[in-house]
């Protein structure tokens, strides 16, 4: 079974807990662990699509990871916003656990189907949105996703599900992440990132022949999504 759970938000030496922002945190880890045990089997794969650490440097983020590495499953991971104790897969790979593996701008073969991976970047129709700071760097993220899911695509006759932190899109409309996806064959996106009240519409969707579906750990009640097979080619290939 393929399963996907973003925003862990684990404390990573730093000593912040999520409680601050609301009753609804405390206790998330125990929450987590618990529900993942639960539902997850160790022949599984389970998908994390960032800011996994509050953590800054590597070695802060190491308990955090061996959390992560010690549940069901195997792991992969690609980088949030939040995630500042790593910076590109080579340094990830270094201190992860085994049965943890970084994937970021890059794809893999996992059999059934091909996994491609990237960050994304707040879209113009956020209300944070800033074009001097953030044009540049979304405009990165478009380039890093496509090549991501250019690297899937030719992985002949697979499958492919993608994995990005930031939401592909803020109001469930076209953009140019998600017109990437459509364009490349991609079948399922998870994503994260949004926390607090968000649309209903945000969370299980369908745009442009893609299923999009949130995985942030507040908006699941911090149990891993279940990934349903989805579109051509995908029927079983997740069951």
């Amino acid at each position: 079974m393929l399963w996907a759970l973003s925003d862990l938000h684990l404390p990573g030496g730093t000593g912040k807990t999520m409680d601050r922002f609301g009753e609804g945190w405390t206790g998330h880890a125990e929450r987590i662990e618990a529900s993942w045990r639960g539902c997850v089997g160790d022949g599984d794969i389970v998908l994390v699509p960032g800011d996994i650490s509050w953590a800054t440097r590597p070695a802060d983020a190491a308990d955090d990871l061996a959390f992560l590495g010690s549940l069901p499953g195997t792991k992969y991971i690609t980088r949030g916003n939040h995630d500042y104790w790593w910076k590109s897969r080579t340094q990830a790979a270094a201190i992860l656990p085994e049965g943890v593996h970084a994937l970021l701008d890059s794809a893999v073969d996992l059999g059934s189907f091909a996994l491609c991976a990237a960050r994304g970047w707040t879209l113009p129709s956020s209300e944070h949105y800033s074009a001097d700071r953030d044009d540049p760097i979304l405009r990165r993220e478009f380039g890093r996703l496509k090549t991501a899911v250019e690297s899937a695509s030719g992985m002949t006759g697979k499958p492919l599900v993608a994995m990005m932190h930031f939401a592909p899109t803020e109001d469930g409309g076209p953009s140019e992440f998600t017109r990437i996806l459509s364009d490349g064959g991609v079948s399922v996106c998870v994503f994260g990132h949004l926390h607090g009240t968000v649309s209903p519409g945000l969370s299980d969707f369908i745009l442009e022949g893609v299923r999009f579906i949130m995985c942030s750990a507040d908006q699941t009640g911090f149990t891993p999504v279940r990934v349903p097979a989805w579109g051509s080619g995908m029927e079983g290939v997740l069951t």
